[in-house]
């Protein structure tokens, strides 16, 4: 009697049952999005702070090696100082990156937006580092070429462009990582399912 229903109600007063909390399959599904960003962040940072430790030992030979040769252009030595102090910024700066990137990663399989925030700093940096670091190197590389190769302006010519080439292409390899992180992980979609 008492599931009876009152001839003082209406059906749209009735309370309907939620068969959207019941039913597991019409809840709103979160975005896979983090996860897999998540995994990736910490595999290629993983990769970076390998490769990254790999050229500080690298550099490290190098500073060795102009020592047993005398024949080197006037000025080569200094210019190679130079590009080895690039190569031990560059390696601290991107092993500095990565343990940036691997919590970030954590975060991101977690599903907290502090993820997206660390990836977003994480990427803006890269992609400015990615640039000053790729610059400067070319411009060191091309004097020291030069001087090499001071007897042979055409060889030197086409080394110019060469470097050119990879000064661009150089770019945008580094930055199509951080450019996709920056897309996909602030999609209203996806920060609807982080906490």
């Amino acid at each position: 009697m008492s599931n009876a229903q009152s001839p003082y109600t209406t059906p749209e007063s009735t309370p309907q049952p939620n068969h959207q909390h019941n039913n597991p399959q019409l809840a709103p599904k979160a975005s896979s999005v983090p996860k897999v960003m998540g995994i990736l962040h910490i595999i290629l940072a993983a990769l970076g702070i390998l490769l990254s430790i790999t050229a500080f030992f690298s550099s490290k030979l190098m500073e060795l090696m102009p020592k047993g040769i005398t024949n080197l252009p006037e000025g080569y030595n200094e210019l190679l100082e130079k590009s080895i102090t690039y190569s031990y910024v560059d390696a601290t700066v991107k092993i500095i990156l990565g343990i940036l990137l691997i919590i970030a990663g954590i975060k991101l399989l977690k599903y907290q937006s502090k993820g997206v925030k660390l990836s977003n700093i994480w990427a803006v940096i890269r992609i400015i580092w990615a640039v000053a670091i790729i610059t400067f190197s070319y411009s060191n590389t091309v004097k020291m070429q030069q001087l090499l190769m001071a007897n042979n302006p055409e060889l030197s010519s086409a080394l110019k462009i060469g470097n050119t080439i990879g000064l661009v292409s150089g770019i945008l390899i580094v930055c199509i990582y951080p450019i996709l992180s920056l897309i996909l992980l602030n999609k209203s979609s996806v920060r609807k399912s982080l906490h």
